[in-house]
């Protein structure tokens, strides 16, 4: 029998079709960084987490999760029609798929069982992606770990006019997330380049501030109170600017336990504005391999290939455990 054509929704393509997510080397080792923190969660055994993401036709995030960190329960999110494509793609029986935009499928989902979750999303901060982190950080159960990728280039509004978008940022960013949400001595200028990463992590860190604020005030118990420590805040460009920020939501009977985690001894920890920095050096597959045999050292004091950068160097043995070997082959 024929198989029916897919019916597309008008408008821009989803980002799977323009990208191809297994070829992205800043993104590969941030998938492995984030495993890496999420295995150093100590309040439950780590096969009894659910995991939630948006996988996209490669479920890169859910291999990885499944397969290094034992965990079975699965939901991945999808606002796309293709649905024959997305369950033909799935590499595991045990994940559920749910249709919809996160903000409509998040309350479907049993938020007592404890969780990870990575909001992986492609598109620009707006009103909506606020409303998810703040849902999953008043709902999800202690002991939970939750993160949120972003694109930080400046703002751009769908359906607001290109001359008047660019005349007045702050004035398109206000669009994306509403006017309340932006603090007032935001400028044109701090939206442009690498100093938008600030002002988006400030808004998302204020959205989860108030929300934990406006919970614990009407929670009667203090060991009961829920407390965000967040551990991860990457920065990379595989195409647009990115950022990921990730912590750990929890009750303050569970501090213990949070602190058996030891995140700060990680490499990549991040507790605050500052971001890691996954920017991957151009290298040939020799060079990676001799610079990775030669030096047991700290990055910096790596002397080898004295034609390369000594910030290449640095750059690339930080972050070699986490990069992939691609190799391609003829056949």
């Amino acid at each position: 029998m024929a198989t029916a054509p897919v019916k597309r929704r008008q408008g821009k393509k989803p980002s799977y079709e323009g990208i191809d997510y297994r070829v992205r080397p800043a993104k590969h080792a941030e998938r492995l960084m984030v495993v890496e923190a999420a295995g150093r969660l100590r309040f439950y055994d780590l096969p009894t987490y659910l995991y939630v993401g948006l996988g996209s036709i490669y479920f890169a995030d859910f291999k990885l999760v499944s397969r290094q960190l034992g965990i079975t329960s699965m939901i991945n999110i999808e606002a796309v029609d293709d649905v024959a494509r997305f369950e033909w793609n799935k590499p595991f029986n045990h994940i559920q798929m749910l249709y919809g935009t996160t903000t409509a499928r998040l309350p479907d989902i049993d938020w007592t069982k404890h969780s990870i979750v990575w909001l992986d999303y492609d598109g620009q901060l707006t009103e909506d992606k606020l409303l998810d982190i703040e849902y999953l950080v008043r709902t999800a159960a202690s002991g939970s770990m939750i993160l949120l990728t972003l694109n930080v280039e400046k703002p751009s509004p769908q359906g607001m006019n290109a001359e008047v978008r660019e005349a007045d940022l702050v004035a398109a960013l206000k669009d994306l997330v509403g006017a309340k949400r932006v603090r007032p001595e935001t400028k044109a200028a701090d939206l442009r380049g690498k100093q938008a990463r600030s002002v988006y992590y400030h808004i998302v860190n204020d959205a989860i501030e108030a929300a934990l604020e406006a919970l614990n005030a009407v929670e009667q118990d203090p060991q009961k109170h829920r407390h965000w420590r967040q551990v991860m805040n990457f920065a990379y460009k595989d195409g647009a600017l990115m950022v990921t920020i990730g912590g750990v939501i929890f009750e303050a009977r569970h501090q213990a336990a949070f602190d058996a985690g030891l995140f700060n001894t990680l490499s990549f920890y991040r507790s605050d504005e500052s971001a890691y920095s996954l920017q991957v050096p151009l290298l040939t597959m020799k060079e990676m391999s001799h610079l990775e045999h030669s030096t047991g050292g700290s990055p910096h004091d790596c002397n080898e290939l004295p034609f390369l950068d000594p910030e290449e160097r640095s750059r690339y043995l930080k972050l070699h455990r986490y990069l992939p070997k691609f190799v391609s082959f003829d056949f």
